[in-house]
């Protein structure tokens, strides 16, 4: 699924209505938004917590737009999952850069492509995970790791805009917290999100 939304928004990239690129300028400064997302973990576990199942939450961002045609943003997300019949977070704090190197017409609005890239810190946490010996504690994975994606932003008004994205992140969680166990070895992973959001421009 992942890979067919990623190709379809390339698709529709491609195809757009370009007649007002030399028109409109996206406003330069501070925004900051909010997001529904939806995160399709895949990761390498085993054990009792093999598969984390696809799950919803938020996404919170603040940037800056700089007056060429880049951002900076600082991002936190967190979505709720199930593993193996229990409960279990993701939660990330990430910086990326954004570039928007096309300017186009969407319904009569004015719109951007945007391209990005950025590198955070990730945690999985999964509720009352039991041991061999029968004891139960939350299982928790923390990490870091690197992300791509693109998007379009719409802007119904100049001070407005609503977001549509996606984005392939990828993880190495080096770090576990599960009673008196240790990680023998870093958990690679990878996770897609997709989003819809709004933004407010200062």
């Amino acid at each position: 699924m992942p890979r067919l939304l990623i190709a379809m928004i390339v698709a529709f990239l491609l195809t757009v209505n370009v007649s007002r690129a030399e028109t409109f300028e996206a406003k330069d400064g501070l925004y900051i938004g909010a997001d529904l997302i939806v995160n399709v973990p895949e990761q390498d576990l085993s054990g009792d917590f093999a598969e984390v199942d696809p799950g919803s939450g938020f996404r919170l961002n603040l940037g800056y737009r700089f007056p060429i045609p880049l951002a900076l943003e600082v991002e936190f997300g967190a979505s709720g999952h199930m593993v193996d019949d229990e409960d279990a977070g993701i939660a990330f704090l990430a910086i990326n850069l954004r570039y928007f190197p096309l300017t186009f017409s969407f319904a009569g609005m004015p719109a951007e492509a945007f391209f990005r890239a950025g590198f955070g810190s990730y945690a999985l946490v999964i509720d009352g995970v039991r041991d061999g010996s029968g004891r139960r504690d939350d299982l928790e994975l923390t990490g870091d790791g690197f992300d791509v994606g693109i998007g379009i932003e719409i802007y119904p008004r100049p001070q407005f805009s609503v977001v549509f994205g996606v984005t392939q992140r990828f993880v190495e969680y080096d770090e576990l917290d599960y009673l008196d166990f240790e990680l023998i070895e870093d958990v690679k992973g990878a996770m897609t999100t997709v989003n819809a959001g709004i933004k407010y421009h200062f």
